[in-house]
């Protein structure tokens, strides 16, 4: 049984798909709002060595059986909306 594929150009992405079929005017639109931060990122983890889960993007398992981790970020200077 033969499918019929339609081009990739022709493909549009699931919440355009939904938008262009139900119209709702109470629809909030999206707009993008202006940021930027600059800082530093800290990561720890209870693996022994730097975590291989992160590493590795998740193919390595953590050294201890079980990864606990944390984070923080120091932020030195930034903006929200100007």
């Amino acid at each position: 049984m033969a499918m019929n594929k339609k081009p990739d150009a022709d493909r549009l992405p699931i919440s355009q798909r939904i938008d262009s079929r139900m119209r709702n005017p109470k629809r909030r639109k999206s707009t993008p709002t202006e940021w930027a931060i600059k800082g530093e990122l800290f990561l720890n983890c209870s693996c022994t060595v730097f975590c291989p889960c992160v590493v590795s993007l998740g193919a390595h398992p953590p050294t201890e059986g079980h990864c606990h981790a944390w984070m923080a970020i120091a932020i030195d200077e930034g903006h929200y909306r100007g």
